[in-house]
């Protein structure tokens, strides 16, 4: 039997992009690192951190990943890895699923 919780019980989804990004706020924040100007990359961040949770497959939160990604990274002034490298990291954060996610971005 599949666990239901998250369909029957939403607020009960995982949070952990959620939470994961606003301490990366509260840490840009106290670091004085963050301008009005990025107003709008924050809610980004907010937004794409809500999508990865609530990604229904891991294809779509690969994809959903994959952008989340590149705004931290322009937020915290990071550059960005090489294709290859990104997808080793999305593969290696399930596993289990990292084949489903190869096969259908070849779909």
């Amino acid at each position: 039997m599949t666990d239901r919780t998250d369909v029957l019980f939403p607020a009960m989804r995982s949070r952990r992009n959620r939470a994961a990004a606003e301490r990366t706020l509260r840490a840009l924040r106290a670091a004085d690192r963050v301008d009005a100007v990025d107003a709008a990359l924050i809610a980004a961040v907010r937004s794409l951190a809500a999508a990865l949770d609530d990604a229904p497959s891991p294809y779509v939160a690969a994809t959903v990943a994959r952008v989340h990604i590149e705004a931290l990274r322009l937020l915290t002034g990071k550059p960005s890895p090489e294709p290859d490298e990104l997808d080793a990291f999305i593969r290696s954060l399930k596993p289990a699923d990292a084949g489903a996610v190869r096969d259908s971005e070849n779909q």
